[in-house]
């Protein structure tokens, strides 16, 4: 190893001396989701103390380890993650100047890492195949707790900091527990969280010194996690849907609907429904991520002289609002499952499925769980990836959230994803984002998560696979050209990836060519 030129660097080259744990895997966890408890009880996600040695892959550290951990954690009920990772030293409280603020940075990215894999792991009861078709159930929202000691509990604030901006998990959250360690009254992380005075409160640090186990501890989190549950069941009801003045935005004269599907956790869904003539199927047309309804209008209206058009707010956007706190990460195989219910509800047995980025990959996801509901798929400006892991949408999240600000407000000029030169797209990209505000980091790492590539070969539909002449997802056509049965690859010159907003006519034009034969009637199914 060469000599490093500063301590920092000699810290990151020790570091990479140490496996990276993999958080995908039971091996890097001490504890992974383990207990039961009551749906009362909190999940409780912990960070050990420094032990000697750092190695989370040493038997000897990780048996040490261990013992400390499930000493820690006994005392809670419910379900608890503590992850392995490569600790910074003592030496590097010793000498912060020295190269420990680096060692402690270095931590807390396998800590960070082992967070975003466990709030993936929490969301889901399961996520399997059903005659060959991904089917997503997640669970229901749960009290949280942060717990961490020593060095943990500066990784539990450094947690604060970046992923409890999002609203959801700061609605949940019952309690961080910061264990032997000081907080300063001007601790930055409490600017935006409230230091315990109330011994009934949620939603705070608590700053203990206590021991290893404690069941005072534990006694704090159960009377604070019952404050959190009677504060929600007081908490007025949060359902509704469509726009305040029933208008929606950017597309005059328009009024759209709000419509509940039946089933078990039915949620509000606004959609645009524009009467056409019943001998051709519907078509139904689904807006990318942060976008809405009336990134379709030009389109739709276009279409809808010869057919029924339907126009699909996604849940989290526009005017599908949620009730329940946000989760980290929204399941695109989830949307798809209640955008075949609603469906349903508005009688369409059978339709063409027209969607744009996140609204692309959802239409995939319906056409191969339910083949026969969708006539033809067409997919403008959509990522045909592979799965991203945890810790890569964690990666992808810190490299766009620089162009908004708290909430995931879009700030001025962050459209460069757009590979558009039309201001007015532009300043209506910004727009609907603002309104989807917080949903724009989770359905973002909920599309990555999911991925579509391994299901392309499932698409019995035929598939029109559209992009703007400079649209960044053009990279994908070679795969929709490989993997999808029966498709047909368009490009509409002088555009973006958003040519259903840049040139509405020309899309309708080419999907109307695309159509053809497959433009069979309902009841002629």
């Amino acid at each position: 190893m060469s000599r490093p030129e500063r301590a920092a660097d000699g810290v990151e080259q020790a570091f990479e001396q140490i496996a990276a744990p993999d958080h995908e895997h039971d091996t890097a966890w001490v504890v992974r989701g383990e207990g039961a408890g009551s749906p009362h009880d909190p999940v409780v996600f912990h960070v050990h103390p420094t032990s000697v040695p750092v190695d989370p892959s040493d038997p000897s550290s990780a048996a040490e380890v261990d013992a400390v951990v499930r000493a820690q954690v006994a005392p809670f009920g419910g379900r608890v993650w503590s992850p392995r990772y490569r600790q910074a030293s003592t030496r590097a409280f010793q000498e912060c100047d020295g190269g420990g603020e680096e060692a402690y940075h270095l931590a807390y990215r396998d800590v960070s890492a082992a967070f975003a894999q466990f709030l993936v792991d929490e969301a889901l009861v399961d996520e399997r195949l059903v005659d060959e078709h991904l089917v997503v159930e997640s669970r229901p929202v749960r009290p949280l707790v942060l717990v961490g000691h020593g060095q943990g509990a500066r990784h539990v604030r450094a947690l604060l900091a970046e992923f409890f901006d999002h609203d959801g998990l700061a609605d949940r959250l019952v309690a961080a527990c910061l264990i032997g360690t000081d907080l300063a009254v001007d601790d930055a992380v409490l600017t935006d969280f409230h230091l315990a005075t109330d011994p009934d409160a949620s939603g705070v640090v608590v700053a203990h010194q206590t021991r290893l186990g404690s069941d005072v501890l534990a006694a704090d989190v159960r009377r604070r996690t019952a404050a959190w549950l009677a504060a929600r069941a007081a908490a007025p009801d949060a359902s509704g849907g469509g726009y305040a003045d029933g208008a929606v935005p950017y597309w005059p004269g328009v009024c759209g609907t709000v419509v509940t599907p039946g089933g078990r956790g039915a949620e509000p869904w606004h959609v645009v429904d524009l009467s056409g003539a019943e001998d051709a199927l519907p078509l139904v047309l689904l807006h990318k991520l942060g976008g809405w309804v009336a990134d379709w209008r030009g389109v739709a209206e276009e279409l809808a002289r010869e057919r029924r058009v339907v126009v699909v707010d996604l849940p989290g956007h526009g005017g599908s609002t949620r009730c329940p706190p946000t989760p980290w990460a929204l399941w695109p195989a989830g949307t798809a499952q209640g955008l075949a219910s609603l469906l349903g509800t508005l009688d369409i047995d059978r339709a063409h499925v027209m969607g744009c980025s996140l609204g692309g990959v959802v239409g995939t996801l319906l056409a191969a769980a339910e083949p026969e509901r969708v006539a033809s798929l067409a997919l403008v400006g959509t990522s045909l990836t592979q799965r991203f892991t945890a810790a890569r949408t964690l990666e992808v999240d810190r490299a766009v959230r620089g162009g908004f600000g708290r909430g995931w407000v879009p700030r001025p000029g962050q459209n460069t994803r757009a590979v558009t030169g039309d201001p007015a797209v532009l300043a209506e990209q910004d727009a609907s984002r603002a309104w989807a505000g917080r949903w724009v980091r989770p359905s973002e790492r909920g599309v990555g998560l999911t991925g579509v590539e391994h299901l392309l070969a499932e698409v019995r539909s035929p598939t029109l696979y559209l992009n703007g002449e400079y649209a960044g997802y053009r990279v994908y056509e070679e795969v929709a050209q490989r993997l999808l049965p029966r498709v047909q690859v368009e490009v509409v010159p002088g555009c973006g990836s958003f040519p259903h907003q840049e040139q509405p006519r020309a899309v309708a034009a080419r999907w109307r060519g695309f159509v053809g034969s497959s433009d069979v009637p309902a009841d002629a199914g």
